[in-house]
């Protein structure tokens, strides 16, 4: 798929200059980069997810127990 998008000057020569010495295509550095972006977000959103349910784990065993016994019971 081709696009076309606004970069600034600064961070273009840059990129091209970092694609060129590593014998890259403007396209496949900018694949890779945006590859590398997503998968870090996705990492980092990981993260803050297992952040929450590990904060929100913090009952006692007593307390958990509790809850279950107080789930009705359904037949499968």
């Amino acid at each position: 798929m081709k696009t076309a998008i606004s970069i600034p000057d600064d961070v273009f020569k840059r990129a091209d200059y970092l694609a060129k010495k590593q014998g890259l295509s403007r396209s496949e550095f900018y694949v890779t980069a945006i590859k590398a972006y997503m998968a870090d977000r996705r990492t980092n959103i990981t993260n803050l997810l297992n952040d929450v349910y590990d904060s929100t784990n913090d009952y006692d065993d007593g307390v958990q127990n509790a809850a279950l016994a107080d789930l009705p019971r359904d037949e499968w």
